[in-house]
């Protein structure tokens, strides 16, 4: 696998960066994430704040939110 570089955009933030700050459930993320990439979604509404997860995958976007559903942060992995 090619090495990750710091700040290069390898999972498809772009596609999902212009919604954060928009409350989850109103963002079908398969409409504007082309298929190549994966997703996780981070959720603490139903996760709990603590996710842990050791399968690091450079090209999985992950998609965080916040206690309310809002998306908070955007991160490859």
């Amino acid at each position: 696998m090619k090495a990750i570089q710091n700040g290069a955009d390898y999972c498809g933030k772009k596609y999902i960066k212009p919604f954060l700050g928009t409350h989850f459930d109103n963002v079908i993320v398969t409409d504007h994430l082309p298929n190549k990439y994966e997703f996780r979604i981070a959720d603490p509404r139903t996760l709990g704040d603590d996710e842990v997860t050791a399968d690091f995958k450079g090209f999985r976007l992950n998609i965080r939110l916040d206690q309310n559903g809002i998306i908070k942060s955007l991160k490859c992995g």
